[in-house]
């Protein structure tokens, strides 16, 4: 299975949602048989958010596992997690 992953950039003090055009199944056999994305190195400089209903309280931080769903409705951002930096990248 190969994936094609695109690199994201975040702006000091932002987000950026994960799209399903950051990560990308190339072996179209594959194609529409993944549902869940595990993510097995977390970002460097930065922390993926899963977005809830309900505002900013029903936020879940450092989210391992997250659907294709997740990525079509933008629910899953990249924010940033040390000020220090200008901008970083996964």
């Amino acid at each position: 299975m190969y994936f094609i992953i695109r690199e994201l950039t975040v702006d000091e003090g932002g987000s950026t949602p994960l799209t399903p055009g950051h990560l990308r199944v190339v072996t179209p056999y594959y194609a529409d048989k993944i549902t869940d994305y595990l993510l097995v190195d977390p970002p460097k400089n930065g922390v993926l958010v899963a977005r809830g209903g309900g505002g900013k309280k029903n936020k879940k931080k450092n989210v391992p596992i997250f659907s294709v769903e997740d990525l079509h409705h933008k629910v899953i951002k990249v924010s940033e997690k040390k000020p220090a930096y200008k901008k970083f990248k996964i």
